[in-house]
């Protein structure tokens, strides 16, 4: 195990959604950070594991159009707007659209979550581990 992370929340509150407009997206790490922007430049990426499985990741154009706007101060509540009007959509299709992949992007440690409530945490410069990085083509 590289790392162990703990996410706490009040009972009351369910754990953290990506389908949670008071919810706020941010980089926990530079190298997430990297990761988005890459992703966003191509449209796609394979991703290598640590467990040197390659994964590719195609994300929709909605998660794709929120990615752009992420910057750990919007809650997802004006991603979605901000990402619909890029796109001429519906802010609730976009929501429902980015979600999984953005679950996926947290999966990968690229995008964190925080309630709108919280401060921002320090960002790091430097990954914690070295797996679900874009792999080098």
């Amino acid at each position: 195990m590289f790392l162990h992370t703990l996410y706490a929340g009040r009972p009351e509150c369910g754990a953290a959604s990506f389908r949670d407009p008071d919810m706020v997206p941010f980089f926990l790490t530079r190298p997430g950070a990297e990761a988005a922007e890459r992703l966003r430049a191509r449209g796609n990426v394979k991703v290598r594991l640590s467990s040197r499985m390659v994964v590719a990741v195609a994300p929709s154009p909605a998660a794709l159009a929120c990615l752009a706007v992420v910057d750990g101060a919007r809650p997802l509540a004006e991603i979605w707007r901000a990402a619909a009007a890029a796109l001429g959509e519906d802010a609730d299709q976009v929501a429902a659209a980015a979600a999984p992949d953005l679950e996926r992007f947290n999966a990968f440690n690229w995008v964190c979550l925080r309630h709108r409530s919280c401060p921002l945490p320090p960002s790091l410069a430097y990954g914690y581990r070295e797996d679900a990085l874009p792999a080098v083509d």
